[in-house]
């Protein structure tokens, strides 16, 4: 399991926690964590989408087409980001980097203090799971290039990280620990980075490897 940030200190403690990443990543479960941790309510989108236009999500799509689903989708982060814009746990759908201008809004949300956290895990394990889950429409073109073409929009999009190797529940638990202290220290509730500042000398490691996540 790997943690990864790329800033600390945000202009508020309130503004919601957005989570995305591929399906199958682990957005619902550590969404659940996150809204336990924090005690607020966790908002998995797709969801709510569904709820919102009286359909599924497969009925969306054989009824509107792709672009369709995409137009709604936008449309319901944009209205969902400005009803439940702080204390909430936010969990998009896979695809949401696919279309431009969630992409921008999603940066212009970390930029503005708020966290979009990307979670990730093995995409091999993730292929896998993907392969046997029924629940959501399948992929029209395969899983590992949809992964590849999305991997720099959800780079971009995000300012934290969460990469565990484990795919299945029992095994994200174990990571339960360190989750809960990564958020405190990315939502402003740790004293990790006061307790830091107050001691007369520190230190850090560098490490050599441009990128930790291989």
């Amino acid at each position: 399991m790997k943690l990864t940030g790329t800033h600390f200190g945000l202009k508020t403690q309130e503004k919601s926690v957005v989570i995305i990443g591929m399906r199958g990543a682990g957005k619902t479960t550590t969404g659940g964590w996150a809204a336990r941790h924090l005690g607020w309510p966790f908002v998995d989108l797709d969801i709510s989408l569904e709820e919102t236009l009286g359909m599924t999500i497969p009925e969306m799509i054989k009824t509107r087409g792709w672009d369709g689903f995409r137009a709604d989708e936008l449309k319901h982060l944009q209205t969902t980001l400005q009803e439940k814009g702080t204390g909430h746990i936010l969990a998009c759908g896979g695809g949401i980097v696919e279309t431009p201008e969630a992409r921008k809004i999603l940066n212009a949300y970390q930029q503005d203090g708020g966290i979009v956290l990307l979670v990730m895990r093995d995409i091999e394990k993730v292929v896998g799971f993907l392969q046997i889950d029924k629940t959501r429409p399948a992929y029209v073109e395969d899983i590992m290039g949809v992964w590849l073409r999305r991997k720099p929009w959800y780079l971009e999009c995000s300012n934290y990280h969460f990469h565990s190797q484990s795919v299945d529940a029992v095994g994200l638990a174990s990571t339960l620990e360190d989750f809960s202290r990564f958020l405190d220290v990315i939502s402003g509730k740790g004293t990790t980075l006061q307790t830091l500042k107050k001691k007369s000398h520190s230190f850090f490691v560098c490490l050599s490897a441009p990128d930790i996540l291989p």
